[in-house]
């Protein structure tokens, strides 16, 4: 729906975003499809037998994850290279991790040995939770030095801050906990509650920030609409005299 929706809204944006856009819903249409394929095997496929969960599911080796997208939002709005520069690192740092983890996951195979990935599972997820909580700490002071007195302009802003916000620290909180759940119990699969939403949550994040410009600039356009029809006129001699 997010998809369809932008289809719908944003056909003049930079065909870099729109192919962006398109590669989210292929590649996270692929990774539902592998996450199902992960729970099929265990639990359906080989559901009471003692094999079921002494490997890792075929799919567990189709975690991605990268957030890009937001560091050069970051650049556009500080017209600062090296912070988005150290973003890019973090979120770079994140991949290796999950290309690590990855690699391990197809070695070790046996999820006994689960304790194995822990390394690389931590670069992974704590890289990629100091990305989100830069992008959100970043954004959020860069926005509040934008505003200017104006309530059309500071309205939308704030808006824009909000979303940043709820995005951020929510993407922060699901890696925060696989990573807490991961390290801490290392013998069960209960990191998967954290796990199987975050790149959904990445995805959705990314098109609800680009889905929301038209609202927020339709709800900036009637602020500031609604502010002149309240604006008395003025009626003083010179005016009138002007006349």
């Amino acid at each position: 729906m997010q998809t369809y929706h932008y289809y719908l809204t944003y056909k003049t944006d930079p065909k870099w975003i729109k192919a962006l856009v398109y590669y989210l819903f292929i590649i996270e249409s692929l990774n539902t499809a592998c996450d199902m394929q992960m729970m099929y095997q265990p639990l359906i496929q080989h559901f009471g037998e003692a094999e079921a969960t002494k490997y890792f599911p075929m799919m567990f080796a189709a975690e991605p994850v990268v957030i890009f997208f937001f560091a050069w939002r970051v650049k556009l709005l500080t017209k600062s290279n090296w912070l988005a520069g150290l973003i890019c690192f973090f979120a770079i740092i994140s991949l290796g991790g999950g290309i690590w983890t990855t690699v391990l996951i197809i070695k070790v195979k046996v999820f006994a040995r689960k304790i194995e990935l822990h390394w690389s599972a931590l670069v992974w997820f704590l890289a990629a939770c100091v990305a989100d909580v830069l992008i959100t700490v970043v954004l959020v002071v860069t926005l509040s030095r934008r505003k200017t007195g104006f309530s059309a302009t500071d309205d939308a802003i704030q808006k824009i801050i909000k979303i940043t916000v709820q995005t951020g620290a929510l993407t922060a909180l699901f890696a925060i906990g696989d990573v807490v759940f991961f390290m801490s119990m290392g013998h069960t699969a209960l990191n998967f509650l954290w796990d199987l939403s975050l790149s959904k949550l990445y995805a959705n994040c990314l098109l609800s920030t680009l889905n929301a410009r038209m609202t927020i600039k339709e709800s900036s356009h009637a602020s500031l609409n609604q502010r002149q029809i309240g604006s008395p006129v003025s009626t003083s001699p010179t005016s009138i005299g002007a006349g």
